[in-house]
């Protein structure tokens, strides 16, 4: 099988289940919804680029350009693929009918499996469900949890350097951040409340394992 080929089949039956499975119920932002934290980062990029940016950097403005384009462009047909729910609902059957051999693929299946049961476990959960737990002495100056789990165009180039550059610089003026939180409550009966974070502690480090895979397709 060809690199293309491969890299399509990889699509069809490992990634676009999983990262349905991660908007749809996990929900993590998608950067092309236009209520997300990054789509604002990315609107304010190119809107600053076009009018502010340096007429001389042709290279760098025409790099730019290509970033952008394809950051918006591909963004739009993944996100229709996924706002559909057709991968989501066909997932235990795309895990069934994996037959790509080697290594990577192997460890993408086991990934895609672990995915699946954790949504099987979970179907009502959501990543940000315990965020809004932790009181904090003011409401400015906070990271919102929204704001560091999001779906990304990509990590690399001119255009992930000024995301990334937009997101920290905005970070470095808050002084607190959300995170997931839990408190015991104890009724009269000394019965503890059942609520806990096993959603978390499996699905962060699955995210991890997701972001990896990624990062190594070949």
């Amino acid at each position: 099988m060809n690199i293309l080929l491969f890299r399509l089949a990889f699509f069809l039956i490992f990634t676009f289940p999983v990262i349905d499975s991660l908007y749809h119920i996990a929900g993590i932002p998608y950067y092309r919804d236009e209520y997300s934290a990054l789509a604002y980062h990315y609107q304010c990029i190119g809107e600053w680029f076009s009018e502010e940016w340096e007429q001389d950097e042709i290279e760098q403005q025409n790099t730019m350009w290509t970033e952008l384009n394809k950051a918006s462009h591909y963004g739009n047909i993944i996100f229709r693929k996924i706002y559909n729910l057709y991968h989501l609902n066909y997932f235990k059957h795309r895990i069934d009918s994996f037959a790509l051999s080697g290594t990577f693929a192997q460890e993408c299946l086991k990934t895609a499996i672990r995915f699946f049961a954790v949504m099987q476990d979970y179907p009502n959960s959501n990543i940000f469900q315990n965020t809004l737990n932790e009181q904090f002495d003011q409401e400015d100056g906070i990271i919102r949890a929204e704001q560091y789990i999001s779906f990304i165009a990509d990590n690399e180039g001119v255009l992930y350097e000024n995301i990334e550059r937009a997101v920290n610089d905005e970070f470095n003026e808050c002084c607190e951040m959300q995170q997931p939180a839990v408190f015991r409550i104890y009724d009269k009966e000394n019965n503890p409340s059942q609520a806990g974070l096993d959603f978390e502690y499996r699905i962060f480090p699955l995210i991890n394992d997701l972001c990896t895979l990624l990062n190594q397709i070949p």
